[in-house]
């Protein structure tokens, strides 16, 4: 309880935005279709089991990508280091069915409006259940690859 107050006093110096992320809602009329990537390789030195990665590509209608691109548009930059170099992203979420679908690599995802909403994912299983809680009836049951 003596830290109590010096714990305070630094959490009132950390920015409000260090905890900040957008919101993008989802429903299944946003969605044209889904598709599940598995792609070799690690994401930003995360390395997972079996050496591949997932993203879910949700791709949207025209509506959709415009109110996309608006969220990631009015999301603050974070700054990531990766190897001694400044990554600016803007940490975005999807919500779906009332729940958040949280990424296992934000620097990677992509909210920008062009085609799809993309979301990363480090196991196949997460990545199709992802992709169930965006549209259960537009979920994919088959992986494509990049050939790897």
């Amino acid at each position: 309880m003596k830290f109590a107050p010096f714990l305070l006093l630094i959490l009132l110096y950390i920015p409000a935005n260090v905890w900040a992320q957008s919101i993008l809602p989802l429903s299944c009329d946003d969605v044209i279709k889904i598709e599940v990537w598995r792609l070799r390789g690690e994401v930003w030195h995360c390395p997972t089991k079996e050496g591949y990665h997932y993203v879910v590509m949700a791709y949207l209608t025209k509506e959709a990508l415009t109110r996309s691109a608006q969220v990631y548009e009015a999301t603050e930059k974070t700054i990531f280091m990766v190897d001694n170099c400044k990554i600016y992203t803007r940490p975005v979420q999807i919500k779906a069915q009332g729940r958040l679908i949280q990424s296992d690599a934000p620097t990677w995802d992509n909210f920008r409006g062009y085609k799809a909403a993309n979301i990363t994912k480090k196991t196949k299983e997460a990545a199709f259940e992802a992709a169930r809680l965006i549209c259960p009836d537009k979920a994919p049951t088959v992986m494509l690859t990049d050939g790897s």
